[in-house]
This record gives C-alpha cells, sequence and structure tokens, in this order.
C-alpha cells in the first residue's frame, strides 16, 4: 500500500498533452483538436505561478488538468510522488483534498437554494469528519481570512456582489486546508481596485498557509 504523506512541497505537471475529439456527424471523421502538446509546470509550496496565454491557448484545461477534473490524453500530474489521476482511490482522494479549484465563473460553487454557509460547509462534509463546532470553527476562520464579515454567510448567492463572490469562492476551495490552490482567470470581471485587492490577498495567503498557487 502506497504510503501517503500528510504534508506535500509540489504540484509537477509532466509532458501533459490533451485532446478534445469532435464529431459533427455520425459517419463523419472525427477531428482532434490538441489544445496541450508536451506541456511541463511545476508549482511549489509558498510561491505564486502564472499563466499567460491568449484565448483558447489551453490554460483553463491545463488547471482543470492539474487539480484532476480533467485527465490529461498523455502525461500525468504529481502531488509530490503521488499521480493524482491514480486509479487508487486513496490517491485520488487526497488529490482531491490538497489540490483545490477556484472557478472563472463566480457563480460556479453556488447552489441559488443554498445558503453562502452550506456552499463554504460542503467540502468539510466530503473530505473530513469534523464535528459541528470544529466545521462552524474551520469555516468562520476562513471567512474572515478571505476578507469578509461572518454574517455574509446567512445570506443567499444572490445578494451577493461579484467581489463577494469570488472571495466565498476562494474561502470555500481553503476550508480543507489544502497545499495547493488552482485558480482560472480569478480575476476575470472584477474593477481594476478589487482585482488588486485580490492578488493582495493570493500573497498573503501564500505566506500566512504556505500554499502553492
Amino acid at each position: 500500500m502506497t504510503q501517503i504523506p500528510k504534508e506535500f512541497q509540489e504540484l509537477r505537471a509532466e509532458q501533459i498533452s490533451h485532446e478534445f475529439h469532435s464529431r459533427t456527424r455520425i459517419f463523419q471523421k472525427q477531428d482532434n483538436n490538441k489544445v496541450l502538446d508536451g506541456m511541463d509546470l511545476t508549482i511549489k509550496r509558498k510561491t505564486v505561478v502564472g499563466l499567460v496565454g491568449e484565448s483558447g491557448s489551453g490554460k483553463t484545461t491545463l488547471a482543470r488538468i492539474m487539480c484532476g477534473m480533467l485527465k490529461p490524453t498523455k502525461g500525468e500530474v504529481y502531488l509530490d510522488t503521488i499521480p493524482i489521476h491514480s486509479t487508487n482511490k486513496a490517491e485520488r482522494t487526497v488529490a482531491r483534498q490538497n489540490i483545490r479549484f477556484i472557478f472563472q465563473n463566480v457563480n460556479a460553487p453556488f447552489n441559488p437554494r443554498m445558503k453562502v454557509w452550506d456552499t463554504v460547509e460542503e467540502p468539510l462534509l466530503v473530505h473530513t469528519e469534523l464535528a459541528v463546532k470544529e466545521r462552524k470553527e474551520r469555516i468562520e476562520y476562513v471567512t474572515h481570512e478571505v476578507g469578509l464579515p461572518v454574517e455574509l454567510l446567512q445570506k443567499y448567492p444572490r445578494t451577493l456582489s461579484g467581489g463577494e463572490k469570488r472571495r466565498i469562492g476562494i474561502a470555500r476551495a481553503l476550508v480543507v486546508r489544502p497545499h495547493f490552490l488552482i485558480a482560472d482567470e480569478p480575476t476575470a470581471g472584477l474593477d481594476a481596485d478589487l482585482r488588486g485587492d485580490l492578488l493582495k490577498l493570493f500573497t498573503e495567503l501564500r505566506d500566512k498557509e504556505s500554499l502553492g498557487i
């Protein structure tokens, strides 16, 4: 059985290639659209790495591959030595807890029928066995960490601004104490002041939580 460490220091993509397949008619030849070809990328704890590229260059595809949401056509992503697309359920579970994804769409994490509290709590229910009191303490802690009042947790998503939704998305990612955050264009749709505040927040989280981002 693989010995899984409690602390991870590196998230590493090796020779990642990915193709999307399309076929417009049943008997038509399948078209392959290669968006990534032999991509390598390493993110270490306590660092922030940014990917720059034009629209359609594969940034979102790579982000989804690096957090385990999408399996590459070729190559693998490693959490230290653990392959995150492994067929081993325990390894996949560890990867999902330690690599959290922040969606480009600020509405993506939310169920409009659920209060913000429930949205932030959900990963704790899936990935931990914390008691109610411990969950409450953790939820309030990460809400404070992203610069929001805990009273906001009792609201519904429709009452939040875009900036507040973005910060709640980050709190939801942080709540299970991950080692790495993968953010897909996190400043998209925010004005200049909010973009600056968000980048400052990422720097603070990197230092305080020892995150790789």
